[in-house]
C-alpha cells in the first residue's frame, strides 16, 4: 500500500536528476522529510561575463564550450560545479557538517537545506551564510573572473577555498592553471584510508 511513508513528489527537474543518479536514494529520503516541512526554496544567479573563467584559490579555471565546470570533486561525487547558460550562471554544491551529514544542497540554482542558511545573490555575486552571518560559500567578479571562496566539510575535515589556496587535513594546492570541464580540484581518501588533493 501506497502513503506519504513511501511516495515523493518530485517537479520534472529532479525527476530527471533522480534518474541521472545525480541525487542518491539516501539524499532523496533525507530532502523528503524537510521538504514535507516547505524547507525548499528556489533562486537565479545572473551574469555579463562574456565566457566562464574562475579564480579558485590562485588556480584559474575556464569553461570550454558549454560544458559544466567542475570545481571539485570528492571521491566520486561533484561538491561544486557551475555553468554559464545565456546570462544565467546554474551552481550545484553540496555542504557538509562536521559529522558528515548533509545539511546543504543546490541544484541549478534550486537549494535545500536542513538547516537555516540565507543567500544572498545580485549580478555576478553570490554569497551563502548562516545566520550568524558565517560565509560557506562566495562568488564576486573581479576584471571578468568570477573568484571563489568558502569553506565546508568533506569527511568530517574542514575544506578552506580562499584567495591563495585550497587547504583540507594541512594538504594544500596553489598556483595552478586549468582548462576544461573538470575536475579541478580532486580529493578524496585513497584505498590506504589517507586524503589526498590533487588537480584534474
Amino acid at each position: 500500500m501506497h502513503t506519504t511513508d513511501n511516495l515523493i513528489l518530485l517537479c520534472p527537474n529532479w525527476h530527471a536528476l533522480t534518474h541521472k543518479n545525480e541525487i542518491t536514494k539516501t539524499e532523496l529520503f533525507k530532502r523528503k522529510s524537510t521538504h514535507l516541512k516547505g524547507d525548499r526554496i528556489s533562486g537565479g544567479f545572473k551574469t555579463n561575463v562574456e565566457y566562464l573563467r574562475l579564480i579558485v584559490c590562485a588556480n584559474n579555471f575556464e569553461q570550454i564550450g558549454g560544458s559544466r565546470l567542475v570545481i571539485q570533486k570528492h571521491n566520486d561525487e561533484n561538491i561544486i560545479t557551475l555553468k554559464k547558460e545565456a546570462e544565467s550562471l546554474l551552481l550545484s554544491l553540496r555542504f557538509y557538517d562536521k559529522n558528515c551529514n548533509l545539511n546543504f544542497w543546490m541544484s541549478d540554482n534550486y537549494y535545500w537545506t536542513e538547516s537555516i542558511f540565507r543567500i544572498n545573490c545580485s549580478l555576478n555575486n553570490l554569497e551563502i551564510s548562516d545566520v550568524d552571518n558565517e560565509v560557506f560559500f562566495k562568488i564576486r567578479e573581479e576584471q571578468g573572473c568570477l573568484i571563489v571562496t568558502g569553506k565546508h566539510y568533506l569527511n568530517g575535515r574542514l575544506c578552506e577555498i580562499n584567495n591563495n589556496h585550497y587547504s583540507v587535513n594541512g594538504l594544500v594546492i596553489q598556483n595552478c592553471s586549468f582548462s576544461g570541464s573538470g575536475p579541478g580540484i580532486r580529493s578524496g581518501i585513497d584505498k590506504d584510508g589517507k586524503p589526498f588533493i590533487g588537480i584534474g
